[in-house]
């Protein structure tokens, strides 16, 4: 938080079996400009990344199933 830093957030999704296709899916940048102000905590910011990360999963998974 005290960076500044903007968060990529990136899903790795696939078996991760030697040799098995997978699928790295990068999402939008994530400021925490607004949440400055609130002083959150670090789990806090951490669950607001993975809940990013959770969203890529959801929405790309089903890609690489067929």
């Amino acid at each position: 938080m005290r960076s500044n830093a903007t968060v990529i957030p990136c899903a790795i999704i696939g078996t991760y079996k030697k040799f098995s296709p997978i699928k790295v899916v990068y999402g939008q940048p994530i400021e925490f400009k607004s949440m400055q102000t609130e002083k959150p905590n670090a789990q806090e910011v951490t669950d607001e990344i993975m809940d990013h990360i959770k969203r890529l999963l959801d929405e790309n998974r089903s890609s690489m199933l067929r």
